[in-house]
């Protein structure tokens, strides 16, 4: 398979008008790759649902998350419990964990759920699929545009560069780096090993808003290169009320062995969801 995509989520209306947003999203990606003629799969982590209102039953995201490229994966609150992480709290990037380790493509593409990728975006990320050099590198997106809900963005609509080199952080292109970042499998598994499940101060109440960065600096300091994929994408706005998490490390690390959640039981649900559980 040439692609991943991996995103998390969870109905509790984050932002406002989080499942209009989700299934703008989702719903134009899947329709921009299918047109590409990739080999991909699109993971979706519903993470800690709260009072099991899942988003796979949600009547505005059931065609959606139904689509054949589609991988739906639930981690159920028995998870976060046995875990001793926080039992309301929605930890966006370890749901990304979850989709990763049970991604299959070559390249993984780590995303939010109200991104965009624009077509020529989805092209770039097919040329990197012939780069011998891949597994040196570490691959950011240079331009993002922001869009209101209902928005069809094209190759007209305006994004701003994300490269500053005057920022202390230009190295690894840290701004917004929770939105969009791809690594090839080599790269995601055995240098990154994911994003940091062992460091304690991720595992608050808080908002996990500095992993997004740690990542990067992760796999820069560990020998690989910034390479920028050329094109935009496009962040449906939306409000942020949730409080931050202000711990943000620049050094490498090694996740935990069982990162992603691996250690759970998987339970069927429907053909394109599964259970992880306790």
């Amino acid at each position: 398979m040439d692609l991943s995509i991996v995103l998390g989520g969870r109905d509790d209306n984050y932002g406002e008008n989080f499942i209009e947003r989700l299934q703008q999203a989702v719903s134009t990606n899947l329709k921009n790759l299918d047109e590409s003629g990739l080999d991909y799969e699109m993971i979706v982590v519903d993470f800690n649902p709260l009072d099991e209102i899942y988003l796979y039953q949600n009547k505005k995201m059931r065609e959606t998350l139904s689509h054949k490229r589609v991988k739906n994966i639930i981690v159920d609150n028995s998870v976060i419990c046995r875990e001793n992480l926080n039992t309301s709290t929605y930890y966006e990037y370890f749901a990304k964990n979850v989709g990763c380790k049970n991604s299959s493509g070559e390249f993984v593409f780590i995303t939010n759920s109200d991104i965009i990728m624009s077509k020529s975006l989805i092209e770039n990320i097919r040329e990197e699929l012939s780069n011998e050099n891949r597994n040196e590198l570490f691959y950011r997106v240079r331009y993002r545009g922001e869009i209101p809900l209902g928005f069809e963005p094209n190759d007209e609509t305006p994004a701003e560069d994300l490269h500053h080199p005057e920022f202390p952080d230009a190295c690894i292109c840290g701004l917004f780096s929770g939105d969009a970042t791809m690594f090839s499998k080599e790269v995601l598994f055995n240098v990154a090993t994911g994003y940091n499940e062992g460091e304690v101060r991720h595992r608050t109440y808080l908002s996990q808003s500095a992993m997004d960065g740690e990542i990067l600096w992760n796999v820069y300091k560990k020998g690989k290169t910034l390479k920028f994929l050329e094109s935009p994408y496009y962040h449906i706005a939306h409000g942020r009320p949730n409080q931050r998490d202000n711990f943000y490390s620049q050094e490498p690390y090694t996740n935990k062995e069982n990162w992603g959640f691996v250690k759970y039981n998987k339970v069927y649900v429907n053909e394109n969801t599964t259970l992880i559980r306790k």
